[in-house]
């Protein structure tokens, strides 16, 4: 196909802004690459574009290589983040690796999972490490230092079982790390200065009467003071109130019994 647009603007006919593809090969359900591609504003090109593109159209999760992000560090050299691959292991769960390098020697590692299973649970687990080097090994300046974190969030749909529930949002690592860090995904998080964990599980048995059992875990870090606190898991019960005394006909609950 020649002279083809493509846009999300609501106007198909006249679109305010497109990307213009001189020539593009379209294979339905599978997959579009295009040649030279340019974003339009108003009709007018601007130098916004890329040397050539690749589409994907299959319906279901594909595995694929993650394009790395070009950068510069003043202490560090040059660098290329969040490069990897994405496994689409099968549509319960699947596997984000991302890797970071720097010219001076530096890395990261990253890798991210999504699980769920419909009407049961959902959650995702993702573990972070940074292998930091600033200045060149040799050097007076130079120094070496890593830091890490740790992120579990997973939750329960009501409809599994409604009796019981399990809930986990856990955050933790080096008190340091989004001070420390230098991955572009973690700038926004700069100013945490607190890092928590809570894990919760609550069971209910049903009956005469009905007994409820609680389990939570917690934790606190600050990343200014390095303080941890962490709360062994806690037990807590609750019984609904029952009458021991009262009759087993009528609505009448008294300490005696009349006759």
């Amino acid at each position: 196909m020649q002279n083809v647009r493509f846009t999300t603007s609501e106007n198909e006919e006249d679109p305010e802004y497109y990307f213009y593809a001189r020539r593009i090969k379209f294979v339905p359900k599978k997959k579009i690459v295009t040649g030279l591609v340019n974003m339009y504003i108003a009709d007018v090109p601007t130098p916004l574009g890329l040397p050539f593109g690749y589409f994907p159209l299959t319906e279901e999760e594909t595995s694929g290589f993650i394009i790395p992000s070009f950068g510069q560090s003043n202490n560090r050299g040059y660098s290329l983040q969040n490069g990897g691959y994405y496994f689409a292991i099968s549509d319960y769960v699947d596997l984000l690796a991302l890797g970071d390098y720097y010219t001076n020697g530096s890395y990261g590692l990253r890798l991210e999972s999504s699980y769920a299973l419909r009407y049961k649970f959902r959650g995702n687990l993702s573990f972070r490490y940074e292998n930091l080097l600033s200045s060149e090994r040799g050097f007076p300046d130079f120094s070496q230092s890593s830091v890490y974190n740790l992120r579990w969030s997973h939750s329960q749909d009501t409809k599994s079982s409604p009796s019981s529930r399990f809930s986990a949002s856990v955050n933790l690592g080096s008190s340091t790390y989004y001070q420390e860090s230098i991955n572009q995904i973690n700038s926004s998080s700069f100013l945490n200065n607190t890092l928590s964990s809570s894990v919760s599980y609550s069971k209910t048995f049903q009956g005469e009467p009905q007994v409820n059992v609680s389990v939570a875990a917690t934790h606190t870090q600050n990343s200014n003071t390095g303080a941890i606190n962490m709360t062994l898991p806690t037990v807590q019960g609750s019984v609904s109130r029952i009458y021991p005394l009262a009759p087993k006909l009528g609505a009448k609950k008294r300490l005696y019994r009349e006759y």
